[in-house]
């Protein structure tokens, strides 16, 4: 029992020396030009891939591992592949999402 207590103080008394470091992030500038737009949009795609790549990549490993101990049960092989597809649709979309800033980016005459 004290040892969750020293634990759980210790986790708090380590947030404490987080929590000013973060408060003292300005705030980020207001967005006048076309570049300005597009590098904001490109950071949230950027976001977007990334978050949309690990969940691929959790799917595929689950699905694979699910066909892998399906031990021949139907229902299982075709839960594996619904998984499968998400997983790469997943995958497709992140890369899609990062690849049509980069279009609109040279359409407009600016770098990303």
């Amino acid at each position: 029992m004290k040892r969750k207590i020293i634990a759980t103080l210790s986790l708090f008394s380590l947030l404490g020396l987080v929590l000013p470091v973060a408060a003292q992030v300005e705030p980020p500038a207001t967005v006048t030009t076309i570049e300005g737009l597009i590098g904001v949009i490109d950071t949230a795609a950027t976001w977007l891939m990334g978050i949309l790549l690990a969940i691929g990549v959790i799917m595929l490993l689950l699905a694979g591992f699910t066909w892998m101990t399906a031990a021949g049960d139907e229902e299982k092989v075709g839960k594996a592949r619904k998984m499968l597809i998400w997983g790469l649709v997943g995958v497709a979309i992140g890369l899609v999402a990062k690849g049509l800033i980069s279009i609109v980016a040279q359409l407009v005459g600016t770098t990303v």
